[in-house]
This record gives structure tokens, sequence and C-alpha cells, in this order.
């Protein structure tokens, strides 16, 4: 049996030593979990290495209790698992096996540049691989079948006849169970892996326009509508928060009802909080199926926690490439932005700008902000006549709607 190898440590930073030289070449991949090993950055790989990060920093699960293609004998052959979670230090063994991952390539978007979500029913097949590890190994409570953009969750449910596969709207983190549908409005939502983040704003836009068939620019303001009241709900006590759904609510008919009538008067206070916003005639329009998938994927996580702009990554993953262009919007690169940043902060000959936008040359005195700041002002005051300098909120007032100033203006708790 696979013995319990512990794994490369982490240093201070959390970090990763990446071998030899530190480069890895195109077409491979560092591998998460060991740390060590450089792999073929195959389709389905970039997935899995995906996962195991997001178990990792999303789930709590440490990468000693992960293990790739772990061999499991069950169905009556021998199988390999993409993904193997273990009880915490314990022995990688069947035994201890708790849960198991099956990767597989992510989708291709469609010519609408979307991918259809697919429910439990229509994914039954796939699913089928994760029944026989309920069926034949004891200690194995959770599956999850993935492509990088589907997410099927599943908890396992043994009677006396027999072991079932049931759905769940996800995991719960290491060593947990699944909580409540009495606690889970005081359960505090996990901070986000920036690249699980993006799934799952891309998840959402999939649903309401590859399923639900929304135009792109309905669905992106639909989307808009429930990042407010995220962000809302996030500014009152756990006790009392509404934005949340129940491991199986939007499963049933009856769940989905109920996460409306959480969402519909949570709506109406945004709407009124941020008068100069909304009109006050905007619904949120979405069918109950797919006003719960997005509450199920939102809710996981606390927006005032993350480290990347979820409003931005929200703009980005829901408008989409086609959206931008039918706007006349066409953003530059991240990376020529930090290169163009880089070389102004240099200046010519190596030089740095100085924080109080003046050039400072290595073999210039340095001049203090505040004389700076003058100096800005006293131009300025040229310039413009003896008018005060007009900055962002009048002008942008005049370059923006208010809606896409509230976007970037929207508090973060």
């Amino acid at each position: 049996m696979p013995g319990g190898r512990r794994r490369r440590r982490r240093d201070g930073c959390g970090r990763r030593s990446r071998g030899k030289g530190g480069v890895v070449r195109d077409g491979f991949v560092l591998d998460f979990i060991s740390g060590t090993k450089v792999l073929r950055e195959t389709a389905r790989e970039q997935v899995r290495q995906r996962i195991a990060r997001a178990l990792f920093h999303e789930y709590g699960v440490s990468v000693d209790d992960m293990e790739p293609d772990f061999p499991a004998p069950v169905g009556g052959r021998r199988r390999r698992v993409d993904l193997a979670i273990f009880g915490s230090g314990e022995e990688h063994t069947l035994g201890n096996l708790q849960r198991v991952v099956v990767c597989r390539p992510e989708p291709k978007q469609n010519k609408r540049g979307a991918v259809k979500m697919r429910d439990y029913e229509q994914a039954a097949k796939d699913l089928d691989e994760i029944k026989p590890f309920f069926e034949e190994i004891e200690a194995c409570q959770y599956g999850l079948w993935t492509n990088g953009l589907e997410f099927f969750f599943l908890r396992k449910k043994a009677t006396k006849f027999q072991v079932d596969a049931e759905p769940i709207g996800d995991w719960p983190p290491a060593d947990e169970t699944v909580g409540e549908r009495g606690v889970l409005s005081r359960a505090r939502a996990r901070r986000a892996d920036p690249e699980m983040l993006r799934t799952a704003f891309r998840r959402c836009h999939n649903f309401i326009h590859g399923n639900e068939g929304m135009p792109k620019d309905a669905a992106f303001w639909q989307f808009l509508y429930l990042i407010f009241c995220k962000m809302y709900d996030e500014r009152t006590p756990r006790d009392r928060r509404r934005f949340w759904a129940g491991p199986q609510e939007q499963f049933t008919d009856v769940g989905r009802s109920g996460i409306r009538r959480r969402i519909a008067p949570l709506f109406a206070e945004v709407k009124h909080e941020y008068g100069t916003i909304f009109q006050g005639s905007e619904e949120i329009s979405l069918t109950d199926r797919a006003l719960a998938f997005m509450i199920s994927e939102l809710s996981k996580y606390e927006f005032t926690r993350i480290d990347v702009d979820a409003k931005g990554a929200a703009y980005q993953e829901i408008v989409g490439t086609n959206l931008r262009g039918d706007r006349g919007q066409y953003f530059t690169p991240r990376a020529a932005i930090r290169l163009v940043v880089e070389v102004c902060q240099r200046g010519p000959a190596g030089g740095d700008l100085h924080r109080g936008g003046q050039r400072q040359h290595p073999d210039q005195p340095a001049v203090p902000q505040e004389e700076a700041g003058r100096g800005h002002q006293a131009r300025s005051h040229r310039r413009t006549g003896g008018l005060p300098h007009l900055h962002g909120g009048r002008r942008e007032g005049r370059l923006r709607s208010a809606r896409e100033h509230a976007v970037q203006t929207l508090p973060r708790g």
C-alpha cells in the first residue's frame, strides 16, 4: 500500500522552492503538491493544479494530506484517483482515504462565448465514476467531479441496503462536516483563492448566459445586482445575514423559493441605501434556479477578505471580450500596464519618479513632498485661471454613468 510519505516543507512565506535554476520550461508546470516535481502542462493537469491550490488555500487541506494518481482497487479493477485526500496527518492508505477528486479537461466555449452548465442529472454518467469509491471504501465520505468549470460536489449517503452519492452545494473545510441549514447564516465565509474566485464568476456568467439564454448585457447587470447585495450583506452581523444557501437548497423547489424570499427584501434595502445609483424599478429577473445557483456560488466567499478586486474581476469575467468590443472598450493587458508603471517609476537614465510627481535622478537632492505638492497646486491654479482643479469626482461624473461609478466606489464593508 502507498506509504505515508511526507511532503517538502514550506518556508516562512508559505511559498515553495522551485528546484534547480528556479525556471520551469514552457509546456510544463511545477507541481503544487510536491513542490519539486515538474509535470507536463496538459489541460487535465491544469485543472488538477488549480484544485490542489484551492483545497490548500480555501479548504485548509494540507499538501501532506493530498496525493495525485493514488492507486485504489475499486469496481473490480485498479483505478487511479486524480486527487486523493486523506485524514489529517494519517498515512496514505485506503483506510484513511476520505475524499476523492476526478479531474477532466476544461470544456471549450461555444460561439456565444459561454459553456452550458449541466445539472447533476445531466452529468449522472460522469458522476458514476465516484460512486464505486463510496461503495467500497468505508472512510471515503466526499467526492468531487470537475472539469475546471463544472463542479459537482457529492456526499456519501449510506443506508442499510445501499450507498448513494448525494449532491451538495460545496465541501466542508478540512476535518469538518457540512453544516446544518440553521447555522449557515452565522458561518464565516472563506477567503478566496484568486483563480477560484474568477472561476466562480465565470460559472455564474455561463449559467445565466449559457443556460438561461439571457443577453450578455442583461446578464452583467443581474450579476452586478447580486454583487451589491453580497457586499451590503457583509456589513450586517453574521446572525442576521441573508446572502447564503443551505447545502441542498439549490436542488429543490422549496429551497430555491426560500433563497428568493431572503434575497428579495435584501435587494430592496440595497436600492434604498444606494438611491443615487438605482432608480428603484430594478428587479432581479433571474429564475429561481439561476438565482439559487449564483447565491450558492457567491456566498462561499467573504468579499471583504479577498486580495483580488471583486468588482473588477466580476466586470472582466461577466462582460467578456466580445461585449467589451461592442462597447468600444479594449482593456490594456496587465503585463503592459506593469511595464509602463515600472518604466515611469524608474524614469530616464535609471532615475526614479518622486512620490510627489517630480522626476528624481540619483544625483539630484530630494525634494520634500510638501514642496512638490505646493508646486503642483500652484501650476494647477495658473492653468485653470484661479478655479479649483477638477479631480475624479465631478469630472468622472460627466464621463461615467452613475452605475459604473458605483462599481468603483462600493464600500468594502
